[in-house]
């Protein structure tokens, strides 16, 4: 196995699983989007740790998986961030009449 895959599942093993962490420890006050979050998150959890074996394995389809399971994850936590910009700015523009 090359150094490069090596270190990419190695990646993928090692830190899918904190997505689950970070799920199962949030704090959001609806019971239901807590569920959701941890579902979506176990979901990509999994995804994560078949991506680090099928890198270990040598699969073709492990790259192209990990580079949407990225585009995802980076959509989900860019998107949520600018959400939240855009709701205080709707606050502070409404405070602010």
């Amino acid at each position: 196995m090359e150094a490069k895959n090596f270190k990419s599942a190695a990646c993928w093993i090692l830190l899918s699983p904190l997505l689950f962490i970070m799920a199962s420890i949030s704090t959001v006050e609806s019971i239901t989007t807590y569920y959701i979050q941890l579902v979506i998150f176990s979901i990509v959890t999994l995804v994560g740790l078949s991506v680090g074996v099928g890198y270990i394995s040598g699969s073709s389809l492990a790259p192209k998986v990990a580079k949407y399971t990225l585009w995802l994850i980076g959509i989900y936590f860019v998107g949520s961030w600018v959400l939240i910009l855009l709701i205080l700015a709707w606050q502070f523009l409404i405070g602010a009449l």
